[in-house]
């Protein structure tokens, strides 16, 4: 995965300046980066645990992962009820055993 690409050129600094990301002060005597892109500036470390900028719409913002899939199907959003995967009885939607086969669903 590549990271975003910080400036280290020390940005002229506001005094009390926030960190987009720590919400904190960034203090005179701190290292702090800013954005390339959008001249956003940041603690140092605070860039590098993000891996990148913090403000939406930006094109140094890094990848996002992927969400994996729900457990319970999308056939059963809006139902209260699935049949047990094991004994086919009707349980909870929700359900995470059986109470019927005490398997997990």
């Amino acid at each position: 995965m590549e990271t975003a690409k910080p400036t280290e050129a020390k940005p002229k600094r506001i005094p009390g300046q926030l960190c987009p990301i720590c919400q904190s002060p960034i203090a005179a005597h701190e290292p702090a980066t800013f954005c390339s892109e959008c001249k956003t500036i940041y603690h140092g470390d605070c860039w590098e645990e993000n891996q990148g900028c913090a403000v939406y719409g930006c094109s140094q913002v890094p990848p996002k992962e992927q969400k994996s899939n729900l457990e319970i199907p999308v056939s059963y959003w809006g139902q209260q009820h699935k049949p047990c995967p094991v004994c086919q009885q009707q349980i909870q939607a929700i359900a995470l055993r059986c109470r019927h086969c005490t398997q997990e669903t």
